[in-house]
């Protein structure tokens, strides 16, 4: 994971993989994928305001995603690597699959 999202601050780092290794997956995912499923989830659910727009003002559900969807992005997109030569190895190795034993 460090070399996909380096800049993942490293308690978050650890919940999103206890996520990744806790949860059961319907379908082979490569390593990139189930992290993209569980970040974003977890960005959303933790880093934003959804949960306040849905639960407190009762923004509609796809409402609320849409809203907090920039800051969901710009999170994740601030994980990545910095540099070309990191983004095209961190690419290299996303082909890897993930399969729960």
């Amino acid at each position: 994971m460090a070399q996909f999202h380096p800049n993942c601050p490293a308690e978050v780092a650890g919940a999103l993989l206890d996520r990744i290794v806790g949860r059961y997956w319907e379908r082979p995912l490569t390593v990139g994928a189930a992290f993209g499923i569980v970040a974003d989830n977890y960005v959303r659910h933790h880093l934003t305001q959804y949960e306040w727009l849905l639960n407190d003002i009762s923004v509609p559900r796809d409402e609320a995603r849409r809203l907090v969807s920039p800051r969901v992005k710009a999170t994740l997109k601030s994980w990545g690597p910095d540099t070309k030569a990191q983004r095209k190895a961190a690419h290299a190795l996303g082909t890897l699959p993930f399969d729960r034993p």
